[in-house]
């Protein structure tokens, strides 16, 4: 007993702080305004991977297949950092792919008149390649742009990160913007 609590470390209270603020900021109970404020001082590797985890929260894009064509719905979803892909098989049950932006290779659109697909290459798929069908064109069409975008910016070594939410997905749009139909 003796040697569970010695093995224990103290819990430092500014860590609790932290978590607490961050929680409450996630939820929108607490501004955000101490964010810039910490992205100025973040100098030990706790702080930054803090920084770095309320930053891949920050959900770019998100899309859901049309129901009538899929019976259970897949996801796409864009953050700062990566894409995720769900796959939803049966009910409560779910296949999710996740690939860092820098890391997928190619974009591909599919459109029709009223829905579209999106096929992604990335080294680490197991397959080389994923498809999300029946996503709406607009849906389509927005994805890409946003993807490529992303890719452009992390080729080019740009840091976005400081860029709020809704001119980086203005910026990332109009960057990865080429020939639509």
């Amino acid at each position: 007993m003796n040697s569970i609590a010695e093995t224990r470390q103290p819990i430092r209270s500014l860590d609790i702080i932290q978590g607490i603020k961050r929680a409450l900021i996630h939820r929108g109970l607490h501004s955000g305004e101490e964010k810039t404020v910490t992205s100025v001082t973040e100098n030990t590797p706790e702080e930054k991977l803090m920084y770095t985890t309320t930053e891949s929260q920050d959900i770019l894009f998100k899309a859901n297949t049309i129901s009538p064509f899929s019976f259970f719905r897949d996801t796409i979803e864009i953050d700062r950092e990566k894409l995720t892909i769900v796959r939803r098989s049966s009910f409560r049950t779910a296949d999710i792919i996740s690939v860092q932006i820098c890391d997928i290779l190619n974009v591909e659109v599919r459109v029709g008149p009223l829905f579209g697909s999106l096929i992604l290459s990335s080294k680490f798929f197991i397959n080389t390649t994923q498809a999300i069908n029946y996503l709406s064109r607009k849906d389509v069409i927005k994805c890409q742009r946003l993807i490529q975008g992303s890719i452009i910016a992390n080729r080019k070594k740009i840091d976005y990160s400081s860029i709020e939410k809704g001119q980086l997905i203005a910026l990332l749009a109009d960057m990865g913007q080429g020939a639509t139909t």
